[in-house]
C-alpha cells in the first residue's frame, strides 16, 4: 500500500481500521464509564470486569491512533502500551472466570493469578527486549509502522511470539475453569457461563491465530477481518452477561442506550470501510 511513502511532520491517515477502533473504544469506554461509576455498590469481583474494559479501551485506542498516524512512534505504543494491556485483559479474564457467579475457589484463584502476573512480566519483558532488535518499517496489511513481524533468529522470534503465547495460556486456564464451573452451578447460571466460554474460546482462537500470522503459516489479511470482527461479538457477550448478573444494578434503560450505541457503532465502522475503499488511493 504505503511501501515507500514518506512522511514529514505530522501525517494522519485516517482509515477504516482506526475508525473502527475509535467506535470500538467509544463502546467499551461508556461501560466501563458505567461500571466505574456503580463500583461502590458493586461487589468485589466487578473489578476484574471494569480492569478488562480498561485494557480493552487502551487496546482499542492504540490501534486506533497507530492506524491514524504514518510516524515511525507508533511502533512503540505498539509495543509499550497494547502489548501489556492485552495481558492485563487476560489476566483480567482469567480472574473473572473464577468470581464468574460465585467464588468458589479464592486460594486457587490468587495463585493462578500469581503465575498470570509473572509470566506477563516476563513475556512483556522479553517482547521489549527482541523491540529493539527488529526493524521498523511501514507493514501494508496493518496500515502502520511496526517493527518487524518475523525473524530469522529463533530468540528475536521468540519475543515476539511471546505475548500471543502467554495470552493463550491465559484464556485457555479461562475456558477449563469456566467448564469445570459449568458442571457445579445451577441451570440460570449455567446459560451465562456458557456465552462466557464462548467468548473466551473466541478471544483464544484470536491469539492462538496471531500466532500462526507471526510464524507467517497465515495471512494477515484473513487475521484482520477476524479480529475487527470477532472482537465486537466476544467483547458484547461478556458485556451483556455482566450486565444480566442478578448482584448488578443495571437498569432497562442503560441496556437501551447501550444498544444505541452499539448500532452507532456499526454504522459508523460500515461508513468508515465504505469511504476507505471508494477513497484509498487518495487516502495514500
Amino acid at each position: 500500500m504505503v511501501g515507500h511513502y514518506h512522511c514529514e511532520g505530522l501525517c494522519l491517515l485516517l482509515n477504516f481500521y482506526s475508525f473502527y477502533y475509535y467506535s470500538l473504544a467509544l463502546v467499551i469506554g461508556t461501560a466501563f464509564v458505567y461500571f466505574f461509576r456503580k463500583r461502590k455498590r458493586l461487589p468485589p469481583s466487578f473489578l476484574d470486569y471494569q480492569i478488562f474494559l480498561f485494557s480493552l479501551v487502551v487496546w482499542s485506542l492504540c490501534w486506533a491512533i497507530c492506524n491514524s498516524y504514518l510516524e515511525t512512534w507508533t511502533s512503540y505504543l505498539f509495543v509499550f502500551i497494547k502489548n501489556p494491556a492485552v495481558l492485563l485483559l487476560g489476566t483480567a479474564l482469567l480472574s473473572a472466570s473464577f468470581r464468574f457467579g460465585e467464588d468458589h475457589w479464592p486460594k486457587t484463584r490468587m495463585q493462578y493469578l500469581y503465575i498470570s502476573g509473572i509470566t506477563s512480566l516476563i513475556a512483556v519483558t522479553y517482547n521489549i527486549w527482541g523491540f529493539f532488535y527488529r526493524k521498523i518499517g511501514f507493514d501494508e496489511n496493518l496500515e502502520f509502522y511496526v517493527p518487524a513481524q518475523y525473524s530469522d533468529d529463533p530468540l528475536i522470534e521468540g519475543s515476539i511470539l511471546s505475548i500471543a503465547s502467554v495470552v493463550c495460556l491465559q484464556l485457555l486456564a479461562c475456558v477449563i475453569v469456566l467448564i469445570i464451573k459449568y458442571k457445579i452451578v445451577n441451570v440460570r447460571i449455567k446459560k451465562q457461563i456458557l456465552k462466557f466460554i464462548l467468548a473466551a474460546l473466541a478471544i483464544l482462537c484470536m491469539a492462538f491465530l496471531n500466532i500462526l500470522v507471526d510464524l507467517k503459516i497465515m495471512g494477515s489479511e484473513f487475521y484482520l477481518f477476524l479480529l475487527t470482527n470477532v472482537t465486537f461479538l466476544s467483547v458484547t457477550t461478556v458485556i451483556l452477561n455482566v450486565l444480566n448478573q442478578e448482584n448488578f444494578p443495571t437498569s432497562v434503560s442503560f441496556k437501551i442506550m447501550t444498544f444505541n450505541v452499539t448500532l452507532i457503532y456499526l454504522v459508523l465502522s460500515l461508513i468508515a470501510n465504505i469511504i476507505f475503499n471508494r477513497y484509498q488511493k487518495d487516502f495514500q
